[in-house]
């Protein structure tokens, strides 16, 4: 008798989920890059960091709600769906903080 084979399908990921990773990863590149040029400029970067800092919150937002979003997808795998939903949320509470203090200044 032949031995039967088995083979595993690993589950695809949605495209929504796969987008609201990359927003993350987007916004983390921006956080730490206007981080940098504000330390750099001893916190004289003026207007132009406040553009890229709001444009970070608004691409962690457009985050958040795509990887929602995504959940109403059938897909068999929400990890991309759940991981970008976290670190997006977590970014937009970082930029409101971050955006708050600016106001007070």
């Amino acid at each position: 008798m032949a031995k039967a084979y088995t083979y595993k399908i690993h589950p695809k990921a949605g495209r929504k989920g796969v987008l609201s990773v990359v927003l993350s990863g987007i916004t983390i590149i921006l956080f730490l890059g206007l981080l940098t040029a504000c330390t750099a400029l001893k916190g004289k970067a003026g207007l132009w960091a406040g553009a890229v800092g709001f444009s970070g919150m608004m691409a962690a937002l457009a985050g958040v709600i795509t990887g929602l979003r995504s959940f109403r997808d059938r897909q068999p795998s929400y990890g991309f769906s759940k991981t970008g939903t976290i670190i997006n949320g977590i970014m937009v509470a970082v930029w409101f903080i971050l955006f708050c203090r600016g106001l007070a200044a």
